[in-house]
């Protein structure tokens, strides 16, 4: 199996799904997938969960080294290290699709002087000028990049908090991220209901993309890194959630089943760049976080062999993309903005308009990223140094935390 975690095999097939979706959202803008009149149109726009699957993923699996240290009563991980390790993973391959973007998208501000420190620092989802410029898709890194600062802060205050035992550090961890999940939407609240953003809001306002209003999303992944780490060795999903062992599907089905909520009933697709509704906003928030949520619960807990999705996303295909989703996420745009400098659409012929956009886009995104991947980022790995990747616990260090939660279940 072809996968960078080997605590959860399978969460690279979920990085690649979400790329899928981001990539059919934009390519559909170019296909006429999002007219007004489009069928596909409320159902496309809600693709947009894949960011949240990202984030949701990324506080995952950051998080658990840190947290698996605390409830085994070890030092924690070099956060030196991991800042070193994060530079090397996200810096070279973005400056290089930003350098590259700069040169070949005509008009862009990437090199200007007020685009320089801007882009390259990721620093655009600050000003509502700079949002959807440089590279438009990046604005999820500035959040990503933010989110690193707190990981290891975030570690170290949980060792300063109470918990005498691995039941009482566990309570500790849970409450504690209750609490930030609460935090941000309580900052969602009032910048939407104080007027700071106006009557409506759009997916870009610099308030509402800064870290404070993704933190609950974060959180959530964090609670899952929480839970896993104290169950370290146990192959059963927590009580509650057994039934995702025998059928991980079902989590799926039930994501599909929120996804038409929210773009059928809801019609939370109706107005993307005049604005959602303060409550359209929240209620779209919601929404994606729990698509994002319900995709990953089956690739966190349960035999990760055990299934017939669980299968399917251990293709290598899948897998493989997961690796490179990276560099796909990063070229995605630059392509589609070159296959329409090229009239893509003239071209087609008989191919449907949304197959012929979203596979050229897809194939040439996926050259890009594995040309990034395989020269770029793979190399880059030598240099994380030691301590970098702190080793996960082993079920006999963790089996007096799992031992303890078992019996307080």
């Amino acid at each position: 199996m072809n996968s960078r975690s080997r605590v959860f095999p399978l969460v690279d097939s979920l990085r690649a799904i979400a790329v899928l979706a981001i990539v059919a959202l934009h390519a559909g803008i170019y296909a006429g997938a999002l007219a007004d009149t489009a069928m596909t149109r409320p159902y496309a726009y809600r693709l947009e969960a894949g960011v949240w699957a990202f984030f949701l993923v990324s506080g995952l699996v950051l998080y658990r080294p840190w947290v698996a240290a605390r409830l085994a009563g070890e030092a924690l991980p070099s956060a030196r290290a991991f800042a070193r390790r994060r530079v090397l993973r996200i810096v070279p391959a973005y400056w290089l699709a930003l350098v590259l973007t700069g040169l070949i998208v005509h008009g862009n501000d990437v090199f200007t002087a007020r685009g320089v420190p801007t882009y390259f620092l990721f620093g655009q989802i600050y000003w509502s000028d700079t949002a959807s410029s440089g590279i438009p898709a990046a604005w999820t890194l500035d959040v990503e990049v933010a989110f690193y600062l707190v990981v290891p802060l975030w570690g170290w205050l949980m060792r300063r908090l109470p918990g005498a035992t691995p039941a009482a550090r566990l309570r500790t961890e849970l409450l504690a991220l209750a609490a930030l999940a609460a935090t941000s939407v309580l900052y969602k609240v009032v910048v939407l209901w104080t007027g700071a953003t106006g009557a409506r809001s759009t997916a870009l306002e610099p308030l509402l993309t800064a870290l404070p209003a993704w933190l609950d999303v974060f959180a959530i992944g964090m609670a899952l890194a929480v839970v896993h780490a104290a169950r370290a060795g146990s192959v059963p999903a927590p009580r509650g959630l057994g039934w995702l062992d025998a059928r991980p599907g079902l989590a799926w089905l039930a994501a599909a089943g929120v996804l038409w909520v929210a773009a059928v009933p809801l019609a939370l697709s109706d107005q993307p760049m005049a604005g959602w509704t303060h409550g359209e906003f929240l209620a779209r928030h919601l929404t994606n976080t729990a698509i994002g949520l319900l995709a990953l619960l089956p690739l966190v807990f349960g035999n990760q062999t055990r299934g017939l999705l669980r299968r399917a996303l251990a293709s290598p295909v899948l897998l493989w993309l997961g690796l490179v989703s990276y560099g796909a996420y990063l070229y995605h745009l630059l392509v589609l903005g070159k296959l329409g400098d090229w009239h893509l659409g003239d071209h087609l012929g008989r191919v449907h308009p949304y197959v012929g956009w979203f596979a050229l886009a897809l194939a040439g995104s996926a050259a890009l990223a594995a040309v990034s991947w395989y020269g770029l980022e793979r190399p880059l790995q030598r240099f994380r140094g030691k301590g970098a990747a702190r080793p996960e616990p082993t079920s006999r260090e963790m089996a007096p935390a799992v031992a303890a939660e078992r019996a307080r279940a």
